[in-house]
């Protein structure tokens, strides 16, 4: 392989993830995932710990996160009171159903399906909700809370830019700044 093959392969994509239309204000948007829709998926991926999302009484922490296909995740109950989590997939199965009595109880460790699925945390007086997004590769991020991201991707690559509540644009990546907008 030339020098000039290893140089592109990858190109370092930047921008700011914004909402809004000709008529409104435009506003950052955190929490959205950014990937390369086309990234090599790994010969094997190394075992990693489970990751974890906080069931708390003002929301879910954090919103929005991102695996790789085989890593695992598990809820965590950080509120005073009793909570039941509820793991669901984008087609409507139900993948966990558990009840946490007390602060700082855990679920099983669950293994998700590719795709989106939302985690709904039920206490006494409010629920909570969650989104996760499983993918077949490691060639991710998201944004900050101020819609900022940097992302490593494949030259020439297609980014999808996914927010749970707007869904998902495509667009196709260059060595310049991408900046999608819902």
């Amino acid at each position: 392989m030339t020098l000039l093959g290893l140089l592109a392969v990858a190109v370092t994509v930047t921008g700011t993830v914004t909402v809004g239309d000709l008529g409104h204000e435009v506003a950052p948007l955190p929490h959205t995932a950014i990937f390369a829709l086309d990234a090599p998926k790994p010969k094997r991926s190394p075992r990693r710990p489970p990751l974890e999302i906080h069931c708390r009484a003002d929301g879910a922490a954090p919103p929005v996160v991102v695996l790789q296909r085989g890593q695992r995740l598990v809820v965590t109950n950080d509120r005073a009171a009793l909570v039941t989590v509820r793991i669901e997939a984008e087609d409507g199965l139900s993948l966990l159903v558990a009840t946490l009595l007390s602060r700082g109880q855990r679920t099983p460790t669950v293994r998700l399906p590719l795709g989106r699925s939302r985690v709904n945390c039920q206490g006494p007086l409010a629920a909570v909700e969650a989104s996760v997004l499983v993918l077949a590769h490691d060639n991710f991020t998201i944004s900050d809370g101020g819609g900022r991201y940097v992302l490593e991707a494949p030259p020439d690559s297609a980014l999808v830019a996914w927010h749970p509540r707007f869904g998902k644009i495509v667009r196709a990546a260059s060595a310049t700044t991408w900046s999608p907008r819902f």
